[in-house]
Order: structure tokens, then sequence, then C-alpha cells
């Protein structure tokens, strides 16, 4: 779980790294955050994102929000306002995690390194929400 602001204010760790540590540790994320004053006032417009990726095919970004952060791991990110809004979204992440399946797979032919990886449902039933990490890592080959 991930209690922050929305956007990075001062990491001294890149987004590719955070996102490269993500697929290694295969953790999942789930970040609640709450406004900073610049977005509760409205005074400034939030940049837009710049996505790039690195040698390896990482992603990255000029800003490593915590909604970008979750989605990466195949958690999620959920706005908060408050202490009784944040004690009311912490009970429906719960629910949500209690009430899903995990499922995994194992490659065929693992090949060392940074993998991005897609997971697609067809005919999708819309009560269901589907989360799925966007990558994964392979440090070793005896890994498999």
């Amino acid at each position: 779980m991930l209690l922050s602001q929305e956007q990075d204010s001062g990491s001294k760790s890149s987004s590719a790294d955070i996102l490269r540590d993500l697929a290694r540790s295969g953790t999942t994320i789930y970040s609640f955050t709450f406004p900073s004053d610049a977005v509760r006032t409205k005074s400034q417009k939030v940049r837009p994102r710049h996505r790039t990726s690195d040698s390896a095919g990482i992603p990255s970004s000029t800003d490593a929000t915590a909604t970008e952060v979750a989605a990466q791991s195949g958690g999620e990110n959920v706005r908060f306002d408050g202490e009784n809004d944040l004690k009311q979204k912490m009970l429906m992440v719960r629910d949500d995690i209690h009430s899903g399946y995990i499922l995994s797979f194992r490659p065929r032919s693992p090949s060392l390194g940074f993998h991005a990886i897609r997971v697609e449902v067809i005919e999708q039933a819309a009560r269901f929400k589907i989360f799925a990490r966007k990558s994964y890592w392979i440090n070793d080959s005896s890994a498999s």
C-alpha cells in the first residue's frame, strides 16, 4: 500500500528504476493519493506526462506518479479527500482484493531481463474489473 500525493516531488530514483524494481519483485501496488495543495487550489495546470522507454524497453515518464506505479504493477490507484473518504476507499479496495482471483503464468522459454506484457480479456462482463501487471523481470535462467 502506498499513501502519497498525486505528483512526485523530489524523488531520487527514476521512474524506470522504480518500474524495474517492481517487475523484479512481483509486488502489486495499491496507491491511495490525496490532492496536493496546488491541485486543491486549481491554480496550476498539471503538466502532461511524456512517456519514453529506456534502452531495455522499460517505460518511463517525466513524472513517476503513484497512479503510473500502481497501474504498471497490476494494482490500482484510488484518490481520496479526507480521513473518512480514505477509510471508505480502503474498505472498497480490501473487498476487491478479497473477492478477486489471481492468475499467473510461466514463460516457456524465459530470457533474462525486462519483459513487457499485455493481458486482454475478450467479451469481458461489465461487472468485472481486470487488473494486470504490465511487465516482469527474469534475473537468471534458473527462475523458470
